[in-house]
């Protein structure tokens, strides 16, 4: 479903700039879009799981804490998509040349898809831990034990937000000009302001879910509502001379301050964990496999290879020199057995499909 949005949204906005449709229509597609998508997974839901939505409550108090929840998760979500899909009517509003505002638009929402995708990946990898999350809420889990739960999924997290950023910061210029041709500088920029966050907001997913599952959530609402005050005032700030680039330095900026430093305050005091043993837990030992990878990148910057398939090639190196001091110098054995498993787990459910729908056909 969200992939469809994206897919949609993007060649909405293609039309949009194609037929010069205006600054409202930017926005309109963004709605749109979103709609469809949520109409769709609330049929899905309910033919799948054969439960139709409940309208209606009986149940006085309960309909109270539900809409207290509701309320606050409700702010969480709409500003999380306002920061980012907000910023290209503001660039169309202020920015000071009134011709270009379409390619600074562009180049804003072309960059923005690499921040969607890395995002899916890190929701993707707090979801994992979600329904363990629950299941230690309802034993009443020592604070020591969710302290633990957040560093080994941080580890995790961080491990392939900080490969995604270092291959972008790497290789993104390289694929931004292979894939859009020159004009379009602008993206790789724009895309690591957007991108680098993720590793300040990804592994605060988890701790996002226990303040869910403890009915805080209005704590997150709080940091989110100032982040999002902060982030406008900078965009309007910021995009009128520079656009896109503006935009993108005041999303950076906003999240420094507003996720890294109030949030995980926050969090903190709310839960109870320790953001600077997470740091030196999760954080520092992640630093080496990405500065090796940096450093084989710069070498590759002296030999003279471009196109797709050198591209894919330096690529592949720069895997190689994140992954083997990853492997031998930052992971712990009980990390490299659960690996271990997850890749077992994958190639009998490749063989397992290999005989089904191959070798049984013939």
């Amino acid at each position: 479903g969200d992939i469809a949005r994206r897919v949609f949204t993007l060649v909405g906005l293609v039309v949009v700039l194609v037929f010069n449709l205006g600054i409202y229509w930017v926005l309109g597609v963004q709605i749109i879009s979103s709609a469809l998508v949520i109409a769709y997974k609330l049929v899905y839901i309910s033919d799948r799981f054969k439960h139709q939505p409940v309208f209606v409550m009986k149940d006085a108090k309960l309909l109270k804490t539900l809409l207290k929840f509701s309320l606050w998760a409700l702010i969480v979500s709409v500003i999380e998509k306002a920061m980012i899909n907000l910023a290209p009517s503001f660039i169309g509003i202020v920015y000071r040349d009134a011709v270009d505002y379409a390619l600074q638009i562009t180049v804003f929402n072309v960059a923005a898809q690499f921040f969607y995708y890395v995002n899916e990946i890190a929701i993707v990898f707090s979801g994992l831990f979600i329904a363990k999350i629950a299941r230690m809420r309802a034993r009443n889990a020592t604070q020591e034990e969710f302290d633990a739960l957040y560093v080994k999924a941080g580890r995790y997290q961080m491990a392939v937000l900080l490969l995604l950023v270092t291959l972008f910061a790497v290789l993104g210029q390289s694929l931004v000009t292979l894939w859009l041709g020159p004009g379009f500088e602008a993206v790789y920029y724009v895309g690591l302001l957007l991108i680098t966050p993720s590793l300040i907001v990804g592994p605060q997913i988890v701790l996002n879910t226990m303040l869910s599952a403890q009915n805080k959530v209005k704590y997150r609402a709080f940091v989110y509502l100032g982040t999002l005050c902060l982030d406008v005032a900078l965009t309007f700030l910021l995009a009128h001379s520079w656009g896109a680039l503006g935009a993108g330095i005041a999303y950076f900026v906003s999240c420094f301050v507003g996720f890294g430093i109030a949030g995980n305050m926050v969090l903190s005091k709310q839960l109870g964990v320790s953001i600077s043993h997470f740091l030196k837990s999760a954080f520092l030992p992640m630093l080496l496999p990405a500065c090796s990878a940096v450093l084989i990148g710069l070498l590759m910057t002296l030999v003279p290879l471009t196109g797709w398939i050198a591209l894919l090639f330096k690529g592949v190196i720069l895997l190689f020199a994140y992954g083997l001091p990853l492997w031998f110098f930052v992971f712990n054995p009980a990390e490299k057995e659960r690996f271990n498993v997850i890749v077992d787990g994958w190639n009998d459910k490749t063989r397992s499909y290999l005989h089904e729908h191959l070798i049984n056909q013939k």
